[in-house]
């Protein structure tokens, strides 16, 4: 059994969840006695999460541009660049361990985090669009056969008549062009006909 628990989805609302802890959190605990940086790189790390996790292809997204491996991969490097903030930016005491503690649980997310799994949205959308194309060409070939229909019984309409002034003489080359001509354009009318020449026949 994988230790890879968190889905796309799951993850998704952990992204939320960090992004309120990054925008509130400083505030509370009073960052930045160090150096003011240590307050606003939190803060404007927060934004970031929720304009990633907005672009994320997942279940919480609402562009669904950025793929869930290409959001872990982001997710990677603000992990690396908190472990190594305090250093760069000289920060101490609560400003140095609250980036070391969020440089590990980021690490630890992404570590429990499936790549690929249940939750993204284009490749759900994709999918249903796979699985409705067959409908679309079902639905298109019907319209097509009910097209087809309607103009054989177009065609068909002035058989009645034609035929009645056909037969009003007797069986001729003239009367079995007209037969001949008529056929093709309707299917069901073939027996009506062969029971027409036939009568013709007779009357001869």
């Amino acid at each position: 059994m994988s230790i890879r628990f968190l889905t796309p989805a799951r993850h998704g609302v952990v992204d939320y969840l960090a992004a309120a802890e990054l925008l509130i959190l400083p505030f509370v605990l009073g960052l930045g006695t160090s150096s003011p940086l240590a307050k606003w790189l939190a803060v404007a790390t927060g934004v970031a999460v929720v304009v990633v996790s907005l672009l994320t292809d997942y279940r919480y997204g609402a562009m669904r541009v950025l793929p869930f491996k290409g959001h872990l991969a982001i997710d990677t490097a603000v992990a690396v660049v908190f472990l190594l903030a305090p250093t760069l930016f000289q920060f101490r005491g609560l400003d140095a361990l609250y980036y070391w503690v969020n440089a590990v649980v980021v690490f630890i997310v992404v570590g429990l985090s499936q790549p690929t799994g249940h939750g993204a949205g284009p490749r759900l959308a994709r999918a249903g669009m796979t699985a409705s194309k067959p409908r679309r060409s079902l639905t298109a070939g019907l319209s097509s056969c009910r097209a087809t229909g309607l103009a054989r019984a177009s065609a068909c309409v002035p058989t009645s008549a034609a035929l009645r002034r056909a037969f009003v003489q007797r069986r001729s080359p003239a009367t079995d062009g007209v037969i001949a001509q008529l056929q093709p354009c309707c299917g069901r009318s073939r027996p009506r006909l062969a029971e027409a020449r036939s009568g013709s026949l007779r009357s001869a």
